[in-house]
């Protein structure tokens, strides 16, 4: 086996026990596996936490949504719209859309708006409406202070309230996956092959780490930063990468991956789903990749807590799955 495998279930519960396998200790080869947090969703994708709930887009219908971490009934925050990229704070969740805006019976607009909306429910409000012509929003972060988002290739921010939209970095290539901590904004260039850094409060962007093929997803902790790579355009296989946060020289913590679809990091493991309908973990220091759930149905979006692992499966019915850690 190239991964020991580690997620529990019961017999009876959906998971198929391997012939000569603990009935104890049983593969996890169909959604009911983990918890169903919410089914029949449409599309969902951009799972973000905080200490109470789980938060996801639709991407069919631009339903962005919320469920107790526990378990309930889907609330619907907002929806109409193209959504993409999400983020939560105390007090609310944020989003970036594209709305076609009608000018003349001749002419529609294409806006990027930033959106946010109270996470106990209400209206939905636009922070900012940006009309110039712009890239499709591809991420979005939020800090005490600031949203930052990025497009095709540039990365902004913009005061929480709203204001005046800076440009932190431009000419990057495709800025697909973005992360924030207290002093900088971080991001990859998939199409650049690098991973990038710059002061929250601006300067001169610095390179972390070039020739990164099609580097993607991106997390970022106390001391290191993470990311993976893929081998081709047509990403055949994928690694797992890690760096000292200041600069240095990139590890594989894990490659000859199937396609990784979502990244996430805890103090002690970094988390990821893939093409293969695979959760995966392994530690932040280095070692064997281990697998907490099989055949899931396009498991995309992934976060962790102090105790479980959430993560969303797009096809047959579209769900938000949790598990133990």
């Amino acid at each position: 086996m190239l991964a020991a495998i580690i997620g529990a279930g019961t017999i009876g519960s959906g998971c198929e026990q391997r012939t000569g396998e603990d009935p104890e200790h049983v593969v996890c080869y169909a959604s009911s596996c983990g918890v169903v947090l919410a089914d029949e969703q449409a599309w969902p994708g951009f799972i973000a936490l905080d200490g109470a709930n789980v938060y996801w887009l639709n991407a069919s219908d631009g339903g962005v949504m919320k469920s107790p971490l526990d378990g309930g009934a889907p609330t619907v925050l907002d929806e109409g719209d193209i959504s993409w990229g999400l983020a939560v704070d105390a007090t609310h969740v944020y989003w970036t859309s594209n709305v076609f805006v009608y000018i003349s019976a001749e002419e529609e607009r294409r806006m990027t708006r930033l959106m946010k909306a109270p996470i106990g429910g209400g209206a939905p409000v636009i922070i900012a409406e940006l009309d110039e012509v712009m890239g499709d929003p591809l991420d979005i972060e939020v800090d005490a202070r600031n949203i930052y988002w990025t497009d095709d290739e540039t990365v902004m921010k913009i005061p929480i309230e709203g204001g005046t939209r800076v440009i932190l970095a431009d000419g990057q290539r495709y800025p697909e996956d973005l992360e924030v901590d207290a002093d900088s904004v971080y991001w990859t260039n998939g199409v650049g092959d690098s991973v990038m850094k710059v002061p929250i409060e601006g300067g001169t962007p610095v390179v972390l780490a070039s020739e990164q093929p099609y580097a993607r997803h991106i997390e970022v902790d106390a001391t290191s930063v993470y990311w993976t790579t893929a081998q081709n355009q047509h990403e055949v296989t994928h690694s797992v990468m890690k760096m000292p946060i200041e600069g240095g020289t990139p590890v594989v913590l894990a490659d000859k991956l199937a396609p990784i679809a979502g990244l996430a990091v805890d103090d002690a493991s970094v988390y990821w789903t893939d093409l293969d309908g695979a959760v995966m973990k392994m530690p932040i220091e280095g070692g064997d990749p281990a697998v907490l759930a099989l055949r899931q149905t396009d498991a995309g979006s992934i976060a962790v807590d102090a105790t479980s692992v959430y993560w969303t499966n797009s096809y047959y019915g579209g769900a938000v799955m949790k598990m133990p850690k």
